[in-house]
């Protein structure tokens, strides 16, 4: 019900990424879930396509240790990224993780 209650919002979401900068519309990443099985984790892509290869040079600019990595102020965002980062629409597509059972609505985030 969820998805579809919110599928005007999804499609100006992702019509907002297509448009704004090249690349594809989702950010897929393979997450580690319960049992440690794997699965393909979807959001709106909110940065530039070469933002995973722009990480190491910007490693030392990161305001947490560890593998956990962010910037205060990241230049690979894009601007409709940002919006949909402050609104939390970039997370909407999990929804669909969540519908398969892949993720639980609450509860800790899979990790990379």
């Amino acid at each position: 019900c969820g998805l579809v209650a919110l599928s005007p919002l999804l499609v100006v979401a992702a019509a907002a990424t297509r448009f704004s900068s090249p690349g594809p519309i989702f950010f897929t990443q393979f997450r580690t879930g319960r049992g440690g099985g794997a699965f393909l984790m979807y959001k709106f892509r909110t940065m530039t396509v070469d933002a995973e290869s722009q990480k190491a040079a910007l490693r030392a600019l990161s305001v947490q240790d560890g593998p956990a990595f962010k910037l205060e102020h990241d230049p690979r965002i894009t601007p409709v990224g940002a919006i949909l980062r402050k609104s939390c629409v970039d997370e909407l597509p999990q929804l669909w993780n969540v519908l398969r059972g892949e993720m639980s609505i609450v509860g800790p985030r899979p990790l990379p």
